[in-house]
């Protein structure tokens, strides 16, 4: 192989692309490198000019320049570029040589270039990138500047330029740390020493004093590398906060007013969110449900102070509250405080709205109106006392009217007979009127004792001294007193009880509610019947039954057999007369007396009174 095909076979082989030309510009030879970047075969550019490879991006000038070089025998050397077979870019580095003969002649051109266009590209986005990082930080709202380890400034953007260093542009001669204060310089100095290519950011704040006003900044200081992974500088982005931090202590300001003004509300402030849960509370809301802190009632759904009765129109007003279906409410409804205790509280709750409309919290002013609705109840039930008592005293009216007339009646007409002819009557008459009238005044004197303890009972003077009674012996005395108008009867009267039978209570009154329910037993029993008293223990009381095998009580009677405004008089079975205020004055003693009665009776089967009064204390 002569030494001409193997310089050819080199160059077939070379990286670089090879262009030969004569020297009137005509391709005589490319390599196959050529023919691998541009996409032609040899025979396809073998003759031509390689203008047909160049683009419209370099000017006329351009080639001319290159022309010129070479044609005077010297080497041209630069970037150009051209596009391939199917319009592809190619940047190139190219080295243009002459071929010169023996005789010193230009024979043609030799052209050996390098594709640089991913190289070209890299450049060309590197100096975008560039371009767009000076763009991004000229154009940026915030101060940045660079600086190197000694603290000189490299580098700094016009916003840093007018704020910092009075728009001087010679950067070079100040210091970052000439606008740190005083007090934070050496602070800031050992944490930007402490940064690392893992940890490269410190983030603080400065407080300045520019042109003898005070600024707010916040600070995030970045070390920045080199290609050898060490750090050549630091950047630093500043933002000026200060309008934040004057609408801040503004706003804290406003609501520290604003809080001395709820706080020493004398009404019940508290803010939920939509789900129910409070968010804000003023110290007298938090006093009002018995707690010690505001803290302790946030979260709280208002479900855990609402007494459960008023838990459901709360809910569906608020509901409504929400949707818009009503701009505010008002109800009176009972709160729970913390401790389990009730109070009543006139509530008013309004929505709190975003600037578009929507409803974001709800805010609910409370006062506590316990005084106003315990004295409209007092009122209430005096008003039903009133009531009560008029009818009573109509009632009282009627009996008296009718009860104590009539034994009167009896008394004045048998003592104006006795009076007017007594001795023209027998013994035996005289007995009989005189019975006569001593049967209307002992029912004179039961009516007026009645009345006198009813009396007693509605001025409150009714008062109770308990202490050990013997019951048995209370009865014994009775059934003495009553034995004579029960032999009328032919009744018997019978008693179980014992010494040991001892309540505690009050005396007299065991004696009224015993006399009493004896007295009303002789009076509806029929001749022959029986009257019996016994006892039993249940628990700490003694439970007394007062049986008699009298007529009975009719059923649609019990239910209101001791009701005051249901009081009859009710004549015995022997014609025996009564007020009816004997049954609710016993029921009146036995409850004073922390004691209970009921009854139990059917018609034409006798009645039993069953009393329970507390055992005696030992």
């Amino acid at each position: 192989m002569d030494k001409n095909k193997q310089l050819v076979q080199a160059l077939d082989y070379s990286a670089s692309i090879i262009v030969m030309t004569d020297k009137r510009g005509s391709i005589q030879y490319v390599n196959k490198t050529f023919e691998k970047k541009y996409g032609y075969k040899k025979e396809e550019v073998l003759g031509k000019n390689p203008r047909m490879l160049k683009t419209d991006f370099h000017p006329k000038s351009f080639y001319d320049e290159m022309w010129k070089t070479i044609s005077s025998g010297r080497t041209w050397q630069g970037i150009f570029l051209n596009k391939t077979k199917n319009g592809n870019l190619l940047w190139e580095n190219a080295i243009i040589n002459p071929i010169i003969s023996d005789s010193e002649e230009i024979t043609g051109y030799i052209a050996i270039k390098e594709d640089v266009t991913d190289f070209k590209k890299t450049i060309t986005e590197l100096e975008a990138s560039n371009k767009r990082y000076y763009s991004l930080v000229e154009d940026s709202p915030t101060m940045i500047c660079r600086f190197n380890e000694t603290g000189k400034l490299t580098y700094a953007n016009s916003l840093y330029i007018n704020a910092f260093l009075s728009g001087q542009n010679n950067i070079s001669e100040f210091s970052f740390f000439d606008n740190v204060p005083a007090e934070q310089t050496e602070k800031i100095k050992n944490e930007i020493k402490k940064l690392t290519i893992d940890s490269p950011l410190y983030e603080f704040e400065s407080i300045i004093e520019i042109e003898g006003k005070k600024r707010w900044f916040k600070n995030i200081c970045r070390a920045i590398c080199s290609s050898d992974n060490s750090i050549t500088e630091f950047q630093i982005v500043s933002m000026d906060f200060t309008k934040l931090m004057e609408t801040e202590e503004a706003l804290i300001e406003h609501r520290n007013k604003l809080n001395a003004i709820i706080n020493n509300s004398l009404i019940g402030i508290g803010v939920i969110d939509l789900n129910g849960h409070l968010k804000l509370v003023n110290e007298h809301f938090v006093s009002m449900m018995g707690y010690s802190s505001p803290e302790e009632m946030y979260n709280l759904h208002y479900d855990t102070y609402t007494h459960p009765d008023y838990i459901g129109i709360t809910q569906k007003k608020i509901d409504e509250l929400k949707t818009g279906e009503i701009d505010s409410f008002n109800v009176i409804k009972r709160y729970i405080k913390k401790d389990g205790t009730e109070f009543w509280g006139d509530l008013f709750v309004s929505p709190i709205k975003s600037e578009s409309g929507k409803v974001t919290e709800i805010v609910g002013m409370v006062v506590d109106i316990s005084v106003r609705i315990e004295m409209e109840i007092q009122m209430w039930e005096n008003e039903k006392q009133l009531k009560e008592l008029n009818r009573t005293k109509d009632k009282l009216f009627s009996i008296i009217a009718h009860d104590i007339k009539n034994p009167f009646n009896v008394i004045l007409g048998f003592s104006r007979i006795l009076n007017s002819n007594f001795e023209s009557f027998s013994k035996k008459e005289i007995l009989t009127y005189t019975s006569k009238i001593h049967d209307a005044s002992e029912n004179v004197y039961k009516l007026l004792e009645d009345l006198l303890i009813w009396a007693k009972t509605q001025m409150g003077q009714l008062k109770t001294n308990p202490d050990n009674v013997n019951l048995n012996r209370v009865v014994t005395d009775i059934y003495s007193n009553m034995l004579v108008v029960a032999k009328q009867k032919t009744i018997q009267l019978v008693s179980d009880l014992s010494d040991k039978d001892i309540v505690f209570a009050d005396f007299e009154m065991v004696k009224f509610i015993f006399r009493n329910l004896i007295h009303n037993a002789i009076k509806f029993t029929p001749e022959y019947g029986l009257i019996s008293i016994n006892s039993e223990i249940s628990d700490n009381y003694l439970r007394i039954f007062v049986k008699d095998t009298g007529i009975g009580i009719k059923k649609e009677r019990l239910e209101n057999l001791f009701d005051m405004n249901d009081i009859t008089s009710t004549k015995g079975t022997n014609d025996e007369t009564g007020t009816g205020l004997g049954l609710y004055l016993t029921k009146e003693m036995v409850l004073k007396n922390k004691g209970t009665i009921k009854v139990e009776s059917a018609t034409g089967k006798g009645t039993t009174f069953i009393i329970e009064l507390p055992l005696a204390k030992r």
